[in-house]
């Protein structure tokens, strides 16, 4: 019996995921791989739009500016559950923060990871000189296990 395909998408907001990635999820919906869309910030409309094609959406409160270690902590256990929940075969992250959350997250899976860099992140222009220290040394680490970087 052949296994389902699941790919499990995490981006800081619903809206960019429809609007930016939109077309390449309904692609993978079409060829029969089950999607699942993580991320905060949903609109009613938004809801509408992964429901009437199929993609399953998931909630997850996620602090996009934040660098409070306690929030980002917490955001990564619920990220662990959702993925161990989820067992996807692919696992892709959009984005600076989703990158490095998605990235320590995924080290404890077998899946595999491709995080997708789309801009610096706000860390690296409105931070001080030791939080965007930090934060590149959490980016490097985070992307070792990667497949490939998009």
């Amino acid at each position: 019996m052949k296994q389902i395909q699941k790919i499990a998408i995490f981006d800081s907001k619903a809206r960019t995921i429809i609007h930016f990635r939109g077309e390449f999820i309904l692609d993978l919906v079409k060829r029969n791989i089950e999607v699942y869309c993580i991320s905060e910030g949903e609109t009613e409309e938004d809801l509408m739009w992964f429901k009437e094609n199929n993609i399953h959406y998931l909630h997850l409160d996620f602090f996009r500016t934040s660098f409070n270690l306690l929030r980002n902590n917490k955001t990564g256990r619920n990220l662990k559950k959702i993925l161990k929940e989820i067992n996807p075969n692919i696992f892709i992250t959009i984005g600076a923060k989703p990158n490095v959350l998605g990235g320590l997250v995924s080290r404890h899976f077998k899946f595999k990871y491709y995080p997708m860099i789309v801009g610096l992140g706000s860390v690296f222009y409105n931070s001080n000189k030791i939080v965007r220290k930090i934060f590149s040394k959490l980016y490097k680490v985070a992307i070792k296990k990667a497949e490939i970087v998009l």
